[in-house]
């Protein structure tokens, strides 16, 4: 083919895509940022939750973290088994009347939309984890997570079962009445923490999580 011909080739570098045109290569996505990108861990980055399935004999579950452009709507998604799961997260501070884990649990990403830096008395800010939209629980808890996008369930005290000096965990079998041996599809869950104790969703305080029932 002479000079003037355009030769198209696809060579992998560096995990990008070279395409050669009239023997000029041109680098294709070399840093591609459009889209989210994943990476494994073993902890989530800001409440350092981990998630374990529910056996006798537990073992920890993969999970990525997919970061968009401007990373406040990244989330976590947890590769799970469907059956009851724990989930750990470091020892908590008790001494805060709004201590404890709050969790919003829901059938989609809807409820991944905290406004960070509100205080949750503000009666203005519609969102689950206001005061008032705290759901009961008995005392010890019922190992159950109610389905919803407008209130929250509030895990505290006994509920909360100490596994050493520095992790605590909470371990999940329902959702609403049903078993998650017999949920149909993912699972939504913005999770905060109350670190500071300053009765603010701060930045660094919530997660979003995806969990991703497998067989």
């Amino acid at each position: 083919m002479g000079f003037g011909g355009v030769i198209a080739a696809i060579t992998t570098v560096a995990a990008s895509i070279v395409t050669v045109v009239a023997g000029v290569p041109v680098v294709v996505g070399l840093f591609h940022t459009s889209g989210p990108t994943s990476s494994e861990l073993e902890r989530t980055p800001n409440l350092a939750l981990e998630f374990w399935d529910g056996s006798s004999n537990p073992t920890l579950y993969p999970m990525s973290i997919h970061h968009t452009k401007d990373n406040d709507d990244s989330w976590i998604d947890v590769q799970a088994k469907r059956q009851p799961f724990i989930m750990r997260f470091p020892t908590l501070d008790a001494s805060s009347d709004w201590g404890g884990v709050h969790i919003c649990a829901w059938n989609d990403d809807s409820i991944f939309n905290v406004t960070p830096d509100t205080s949750w008395a503000d009666g203005r800010y519609e969102s689950p984890f206001v005061a008032g939209k705290g759901l009961a629980d008995s005392h010890a808890g019922r190992a159950s997570l109610p389905l919803t996008n407008e209130y929250h369930s509030y895990w505290v005290d006994k509920r909360i079962d100490h596994v050493s000096d520095t992790k605590d965990q909470i371990y999940i079998s329902k959702l609403d009445d049903t078993p998650i041996t017999q949920r149909v599809g993912n699972l939504y869950l913005t999770v905060w923490i109350d670190q500071n104790q300053d009765d603010e969703i701060n930045h660094g305080e919530f997660e979003y999580v995806v969990v991703h029932f497998g067989s």
